[in-house]
């Protein structure tokens, strides 16, 4: 039996007080964001305000496995706006217009590709719909990402990944 696993592997807020060069969130795993990246974010929500927006995330895998999430590391590489949409909807499909993600990301040839996009206001978490998207995802790629962000500079991210799961019939109850 096929199933898709999912866990969260950053919930945080960055302090804007820091200012390092990259932001390493998790605690199931690590993700980093570079600096670059938390201002591209911070200018989109500047931006655009109270509408939700979306695209593409370009990541790569530094190191660890699924069979302990806790060594997991990813470094997100850039992220491609492709959708501004209302104050509670972001969507898009992948068309040929992904190819304007590799124009502009040279280094996303050798990476894997996500999604990232943001609650604004509402804050940042994965709901149904966004559990929907991993789910379809994960069976596409080796592992997926989903980054989803807010105003307030808070970041959670969960990772999406096919596995097999063994089942027993054995069923316990207690009274």
């Amino acid at each position: 039996m096929e199933e898709v696993k999912t866990d969260e592997i950053t919930t945080v807020k960055s302090n804007p007080k820091i200012k390092p060069e990259e932001i390493t969130l998790g605690t199931i795993g690590k993700v980093i964001i570079p600096i670059e990246l938390k201002k591209q974010i911070d200018y989109l929500h500047k931006k655009i305000g109270s509408f939700e927006w979306s695209g593409v995330l370009v990541y790569k895998h530094e190191s660890g496995n699924i069979e302990e999430l806790n060594n997991l590391v990813f470094k997100a590489i850039g992220f491609y706006l492709m959708d501004i949409g209302s104050g509670t909807l972001t969507e898009f499909h992948y068309t040929d217009k992904i190819i304007d993600v590799y124009d502009n990301i040279p280094e996303a040839m050798e990476c894997s590709i996500g999604l990232c996009h943001t609650h604004h206001s509402m804050g940042a978490f994965h709901s149904g719909t966004d559990m929907a998207e991993l789910e379809t995802n994960a069976g596409v790629y080796n592992y997926y990402l989903s980054l989803v962000v807010d105003t307030r500079e808070t970041y959670k991210c969960k990772i999406a990944f096919p596995a097999k799961v063994k089942s027993n019939n054995n069923t316990e109850y207690s009274i």
